[in-house]
């Protein structure tokens, strides 16, 4: 009988930390790559399979979101819609400010 791969559906199941941001560094670490060929990946055209998509800091500092590193290591994402959805600019503006009336 063959044996089928199962895919992840977590970081922590590859016993990674889960935290908002990762170094470049510590993505290479866990692709097995080094820093060079990420970097290489990151300026890749976003339509190349292999792009990793990262938030630049400043010319030579990225930071590559969750998401992004999950998408990498073939982690499917997870949505969550409920049973009353409710529409962005329904919540923009209850949590606007009101605005002050002037005299």
């Amino acid at each position: 009988m063959a044996r089928t791969a199962m895919r992840p559906t977590s970081l922590e199941e590859l016993g990674i930390e889960r935290k908002p941001f990762y170094t470049t560094a510590e993505v290479a670490r866990i692709l097995q790559i080094s820093d060079q060929s990420l970097l290489d990946r990151i300026h890749t055209p976003a339509d190349d399979p292999r792009h990793v998509y990262a938030v630049a800091l400043g010319p030579r500092t990225y930071r590559i979101p969750v998401g992004a590193l999950a998408q990498v290591v073939g982690i499917r994402p997870q949505l969550h819609i409920g049973r009353k959805p409710r529409r962005i600019d329904e919540i923009a503006r209850r949590e606007a400010p009101a605005k002050r009336r002037s005299r």
